[in-house]
């Protein structure tokens, strides 16, 4: 058995709209415990202004910070993942 290093391009992105709530003014959420959303759309991480600042988010998937090292990708997933929107990566694929 061999290992290989995962290389490509990369993007992160998320789903983004507004919460669902119930009959007692409580989010609603999936059986898996993500947030249910009123017209859900996939937005992409564009920006961030360093530690502790403002990460920014796009729906024009051509204007998302591209990463060239899964490593990179996967620690702005841990700054920016949370339990009621989930960051995913995603590779770059071109036609």
């Amino acid at each position: 058995m061999q290992t290989q290093v995962v290389t490509g391009k990369f993007i992160l992105s998320a789903q983004s709209g507004g919460f669902k709530f119930d009959k007692d003014n409580e989010i609603e959420r999936a059986a898996n415990g993500i947030a249910k959303l009123d017209n859900p759309q996939t937005v992409y991480f564009e920006e961030n202004l360093g530690d502790g600042k403002a990460k920014y988010w796009t729906d024009d998937i051509s204007k998302a910070f591209v990463f060239t090292k899964l490593d990179d990708a996967v620690a702005m997933v841990i700054q920016t993942n949370r339990s009621h929107s989930p960051v995913s990566i995603r590779s770059i694929i071109i036609d």
